[in-house]
């Protein structure tokens, strides 16, 4: 099927991208906002996706903060928008099926029945943006698949959503999981072992997980970091629905944990340290989904950085301070030691995160010369780590 009339509206619009004044581009990003927040409009699939990546364009050719701004809380707006109603179309069906339940134990007729769907009908209505198809149910064989660019997403029939707005969630989330995997200039062998592995298997001090210093395009690092950025704002602003959904927790495990993993161990701090934001974020939420992608994360990737001679000093600071994050929650640390080290088999990973932090919390005690400026240099590093490591095991033994 062709686009529908908000559709080509959205089109029209979102031409206005290629502009170089910063008023139509700020403009264009205003307008499509509003097609997208109306309760009279709906904008999905297709049409949302384009105006989703037409806004992301103009972030990154904006010239101006101010720009940029603007063109980001129009981002993060329309993902709200986005999200918020699915969750919120969750907690009416699921009010719908509890009515019906009370309904039917007490025994009414097929007409009050009748009369209560159609209040329920009239509630959904108001609370969310009428779906453009017609259709509580969506599948992904109907999703038109938009231009060639920026969030390009072409779809895959993996099944049945519980409706168009859970539809739209998952394949904006997908996309920008998709954007964000793209590796930079610099990144190409990050996390890559003498044999070959993803930073797994072999001994720590043959993981190259940093290469040398590499000239980045600004437009593919500040692509990434607004689409990771996005992305920490999904997980700030979803509910039940994102957490407990199948097609979500599979594409966590799919995608977001695949683009993490790289970007984790990235040349870029910026990079890095959003990724390590999201990724405690993401134990909280869905640890209980994501038992072995934990395992390799904290075993495989981060006390590989604390031991590897190859790991400059931010990128151990940087984990240094997710450890100290993640074992700030009590009943995280204890869900630790219950599912690792009293399983037989997984690894102790409570007593690995103990064992690597002692060690970084004993290199200060060791002589080291002073003698030249890079020496004395290496030396208040170490005295750093030295002192984050010992914060970590003071919040562990909290």
């Amino acid at each position: 099927g062709g686009l529908s009339f908000l559709g080509y509206v959205v089109e029209s619009i979102t031409r206005a991208s290629d502009s170089s004044s910063e008023v139509v581009q700020g403009g264009m990003a205003k307008a499509l906002l509003s097609i997208m927040t109306c309760p009279k409009c709906g904008v999905h699939e297709a049409a949302m996706l384009q105006a989703v990546r037409s806004t992301f364009h103009v972030y990154l050719v904006s010239k101006t903060t101010a720009g940029k701004e603007l063109a980001k809380r129009t981002l993060v707006d329309m993902l709200k928008c986005v999200f918020n109603r699915m969750e919120a179309y969750d907690i009416i069906s699921r009010d719908q099926e509890a009515t019906k339940k009370d309904i039917g134990k007490q025994g009414a007729n097929g007409a009050s029945n009748a009369r209560e769907n159609g209040n329920d009908d009239k509630t959904v209505g108001t609370a969310l943006t009428t779906v453009t198809n017609g259709s509580g149910r969506s599948t992904l064989k109907d999703v038109t698949a938009p231009q060639t660019g920026i969030l390009d997403d072409p779809s895959n029939a993996i099944g049945l959503f519980a409706s168009q707005y859970h539809t739209d969630s998952y394949l904006l989330f997908r996309a920008l999981c998709k954007l964000s995997s793209k590796t930079l200039p610099g990144d190409e062998n990050v996390g890559v072992s003498s044999t070959g592995g993803l930073g797994i298997g072999g001994s720590g001090h043959g993981v190259n997980f940093f290469s040398a210093s590499t000239t980045v395009d600004p437009l593919a690092l500040n692509s990434k970091i607004l689409s990771l950025e996005l992305i920490l704002a999904v997980f700030e602003h979803c509910g039940d629905a994102f957490q407990n959904g199948e097609k979500f927790v599979y594409a966590v495990q799919s995608y977001l944990c695949v683009s993490l993993l790289k970007n984790c161990m990235s040349n870029q701090t910026s990079v890095a340290h959003l990724s390590l934001k999201i990724f405690l974020l993401l134990v909280r939420k869905f640890k209980t989904h994501l038992k072995s992608e934990i395992e390799v994360f904290v075993a495989n990737i981060f006390l590989r950085v604390l031991e590897s001679p190859n790991s400059p000093f931010e990128q151990k600071v940087l984990v240094l301070e997710a450890l100290r994050a993640l074992c700030a929650d009590p009943l995280m640390l204890t869900q630790l030691f219950l599912n690792y080290d009293c399983d037989f088999d997984a690894v102790n990973l409570y007593k690995d995160i103990v064992h690597h932090v002692t060690r970084i919390s004993a290199r200060a005690c060791a002589p080291i010369n002073t003698s030249s400026s890079a020496t004395k240099r290496d030396t208040d590093q170490e005295l750093d780590l030295s002192r984050t490591g010992l914060e970590v095991l003071v919040v562990i033994l909290r």
